[in-house]
């Protein structure tokens, strides 16, 4: 059983994470700053990996920053101004970093792993739902990026189901 949940986790972790390289792919230049609510695109895109990355480690303590990361990306909501965009290559990079750590850090969870408290104080919940609350937040934003898309700029973005459609 724990295979199959371990390969489910996976394939839609891994499904959301290039809805949302497809939107960062899709996105023209001249609207890597446009505004999604009250933030830019970008920064809807760099906050959805910055907390998949997070929240992919251990605890906070175990999270390391990218060498990308600036100054207060650390800290970064959607509650706080953006600094400088980071430039579409970053982000696209970010988006491979994270499927990479989903492979590895899924393959290793046990039933006793997922079943412990996520890690972080601020999530009351096992870690097992906890990568599922991730995939949601990833699906959440990517949603609002492709709506952005489709509104401000005429263009779709595709859906997948599994990385692999």
């Amino acid at each position: 059983m724990i295979e199959y949940f371990r390969r489910i986790l996976n394939d839609q972790f891994d499904a959301s994470l290039c809805t949302l390289g497809a939107c960062v792919e899709a996105c023209p230049e001249p609207h890597w700053e446009g505004t999604i609510g009250r933030r830019p695109f970008w920064q809807v895109a760099y906050h959805t990996l910055f907390y998949v990355d997070l929240y992919l480690s251990l605890d906070e303590a175990s999270y390391e920053p990218r060498p990308w990361h600036r100054q207060g990306d650390q800290n970064l909501d959607l509650d706080a101004a953006p600094g400088p965009p980071h430039s579409k290559d970053v982000v696209r990079r970010y988006v491979a970093h994270c499927s990479d750590k989903v492979a590895k850090t899924i393959v290793v969870e046990t039933p006793d792993s997922l079943e412990r408290d996520s890690g972080f104080p601020w999530y009351r919940m096992s870690r097992g739902e906890h990568h599922l609350t991730s995939v949601r937040h990833v699906q959440h934003h990517a949603g609002q990026l492709c709506a952005y898309l489709r509104r401000e700029v005429g263009l779709g973005v595709d859906w997948y189901g599994k990385a692999s459609d």
